[in-house]
């Protein structure tokens, strides 16, 4: 319930607040940064029909003929959970920033297969994923008490 919760709040800051910023290209993607530390955070393989029906309702919302955002959101994701099942370490800022980074790249790689151009805001947006994904690791591992449980200590 509080992974949806996070998808909603994430998509109506993306339609409200800061939609000026994000359309430009020069803001974070609150919905790659959320998909991200749901798959990151969790243990669950099929997390990618979460990123699938949030890129459904993107594609919805934006009227857009192709659908763009969910094979950019599903694909990123689907990446994101292969690379941390097979290379990445969770309890890693490196890794995790590896992953986001990854996951980033897919999803301009795929806007830049279907729209045709890459444009030269999207690499702020790139860098500013990954300083506010750092941000958002240690905050949800120090609030999830993450840190205590991949060091072996026990939970008091």
């Amino acid at each position: 319930m509080i992974r949806i919760l996070a998808l909603v709040g994430a998509i109506i800051t993306m339609l409200g607040p800061a939609r000026t910023l994000v359309m430009s290209g020069l803001g974070p993607d609150f919905i790659l940064l959320t998909i991200w530390a749901i798959v990151w955070f969790s243990d669950q393989k099929s997390l990618w029909r979460l990123a699938l029906a949030s890129g459904l309702l993107l594609d919805f919302i934006s009227f857009n003929s192709w659908p763009v955002w969910s094979i950019a959101l599903t694909l990123g994701s689907l990446a994101l959970v292969y690379l941390k099942g097979k290379f990445l370490e969770t309890s890693s800022l490196l890794h995790s920033l590896i992953g986001l980074a990854v996951m980033n790249l897919v999803q301009l790689a795929v806007l830049t297969i279907f729209t045709g151009y890459l444009e030269t805001g999207l690499w702020i947006s790139f860098i500013s994923n990954l300083a506010l994904g750092g941000l958002l690791f240690y905050s949800v591992a120090v609030m999830g008490r993450y840190f205590a449980r991949w060091s072996g200590r026990r939970l008091g």
